[in-house]
């Protein structure tokens, strides 16, 4: 079983402000200091990397527009949850109307749906971008209008918004790998197992767990390899360096799915499985369970983003300060902190660092 007391010495090594959690946090200002619990991002002085927003005060009942990847998975699914929790249910008295517009993974059709979501009068748009630049244009489009924009979960090639809202995909990186090092004592072997190459997820994840690893000479990492966030390609893939390395001590994967390949690899081949990090996916979390296995660290995938976004959209609504760029503070939980956030009942699909209340889950993970 992990020591809490380990981790919390291992996170105050790490060179970035990082935050350590047993549950959930409120939101915390872009310099990555944590906030009490009740203060908001925007509850402060306008000051260097906020906004003003005060032109885009509204009094009364608003009209919100989201144009986002579209309910095509898990995740996505996830991440739409949260803006209907927030903006249907936490802020409903606030809120007249919101209109979706899914792009269904197409970035053109991106485009064309924001383009009507412009027609249709609404006081804010939320944009979670497919493309870095493909939605460039129409997001200037909407600046111009006087449409303020607030891009969420993934980068867009402009500034020309109000406020830009995602993870820290490096300081992810950076302090899993810090983790990992400490429970294997800075020496062994170890495989880095990444997503998809060449995508900007993976590329700021890599330079975190690099820029981690440049303090551990003893740790021996083997060439990192691409699993595409696939099972069966994990596990084979792990299958084959097991075969050259059977004295693998660590795993940083960036992924459930991906992790449980490496658990299987091993437990198949009955050799001990490594210290894993591992995304919030239920699907390891019980897989884990089943298998008695707890060397793993947690870190949240981000479908949880969009519920931050909404929060600095309401607050843009009401004409308060919002952080020009709010990178969510990084978070670690222990296998035991996330098994006790799990209800029963929850599928694999379900991603189990969900900032929805525990009352309401399953009202909107129905079928996840």
């Amino acid at each position: 079983m992990l020591k809490r007391g380990v981790i919390f010495v291992v996170l105050l090594l790490v060179a970035t402000n990082f935050t350590f959690a047993g549950g959930s946090k409120e939101q915390a200002a872009s310099t990555g200091t944590e906030e009490s619990t009740d203060q908001k991002v925007s509850d402060v002085d306008l000051q260097e990397g906020m906004v003003d927003t005060s032109k885009y005060k509204v009094d009364g009942k608003v009209t919100i527009g989201v144009s986002y990847e579209g309910p095509i998975n898990d995740y996505t699914k996830s991440m739409l949850y949260h803006i209907q929790y927030q903006l249907e249910r936490n802020y409903a008295d606030r809120v007249e109307e919101v209109i979706y517009a899914p792009a269904d993974g197409d970035a053109n059709k991106q485009i064309n749906t924001t383009e009507n979501l412009l027609a249709k009068d609404i006081d804010l748009l939320l944009y979670q971008p497919i493309s870095e630049s493909a939605g460039v244009v129409v997001i200037e489009k909407a600046m111009s209008m006087g449409v303020p924009v607030v891009i969420f979960g993934a980068s867009l090639l402009t500034d020309d918004y109000v406020s830009y809202v995602n993870i820290d995909n490096t300081g992810i990186g950076f302090a899993y790998t810090e983790w990992l090092a400490k429970q294997i004592n800075g020496t062994g072997k170890v495989v880095v197992m990444l997503g998809e190459a060449g995508s900007g997820y993976t590329e700021d994840t890599y330079k975190g767990i690099q820029e981690a690893l440049k303090k551990y000479p003893n740790i021996v990492t083997l060439p990192p390899v691409y699993a595409f966030y696939s099972q069966a390609k994990a596990k084979q893939q792990m299958e084959t360096l097991l075969n050259a390395h059977s004295d693998i001590v660590g795993a940083i994967v960036q992924g459930g799915h991906m992790g449980l390949g490496i658990l299987e690899a091993c437990l198949d081949k009955g050799i001990e499985p490594p210290f894993m990090t591992v995304d919030d996916i239920n699907l390891f979390m019980q897989a884990a369970k089943k298998y008695k296995f707890n060397k793993y660290i947690v870190y949240g995938a981000g479908a949880e983003v969009s519920f931050d976004a909404c929060d600095i959209a309401m607050d843009i609504l009401d004409g308060k300060p919002v952080p020009k760029k709010y990178v969510a503070p990084v978070q670690l939980y222990t296998a035991e902190e996330v098994l006790a956030r799990i209800p029963e009942g929850m599928s694999d699909g379900f991603w189990s660092l969900t900032k929805i209340p525990q009352e309401f889950i399953k009202d909107y993970y129905k079928g996840n």
